[in-house]
């Protein structure tokens, strides 16, 4: 977590978020806690406000990175044009004023769906009143998912590309 902090960084950002859960939703619907939270420069209270009291079940960039499979740009700023807006509603309040009032308001997040189910994401997070998403990150969120690919530090399965690139037919 360190060196991807380093990494994010260098692209304008001041606080990371990883979290992976085997199964991310109950028999109900609802987004289960994560069994591992791992976060950098974030505030001391995040941990047990994201795993002991419920924030992770209402935290709409969560919700958004869980329905998505590309990386995304989120802002909690009134007049910032997001998918998150589309989706926030009274219910992630909470959330939100808790964001705006450590001003941790806007950020990029790369969703993970792993096989068998499993779901992580990573968000980079750019903290202080006023600021917006890096442009180049606004432009191109991929860019941050780039510098991150998967996100679990695991090494990737082998797999050979020529399996499954698709073949000539010929007529």
């Amino acid at each position: 977590m360190d060196s991807a902090l380093i990494l994010a960084g260098a692209l304008g950002f001041d606080a990371l978020v990883y979290d992976y859960t085997p199964v991310p939703l109950d028999h109900d619907g609802s987004m289960i806690t994560p069994s591992l939270l791992k976060v950098r420069n974030t505030p001391s209270d995040w941990h047990s406000l994201w795993c002991e009291q419920g924030f992770y079940q209402i935290d709409p960039v969560q919700y958004l990175a869980l329905n998505t499979v590309s990386a995304f740009v989120w802002s909690y700023q009134p007049k910032a044009e997001t998918a998150l807006q589309k989706v926030i509603d009274q219910r992630h309040s909470p959330v939100t004023s808790y964001l705006q009032e450590r001003q941790m308001t806007c950020g990029v997040s790369v969703p993970i769906h792993l096989p068998k189910g499993g779901f992580a994401s990573l968000t980079g997070l750019r903290t202080g009143n006023g600021k917006t998403c890096p442009e180049g990150c606004r432009a191109n969120p991929d860019g941050f998912q780039r510098h991150f690919p998967r996100g679990t530090g695991r090494r990737p399965t082998r797999c050979s590309a020529r399996k499954f690139a698709p073949t000539h037919i010929s007529a």
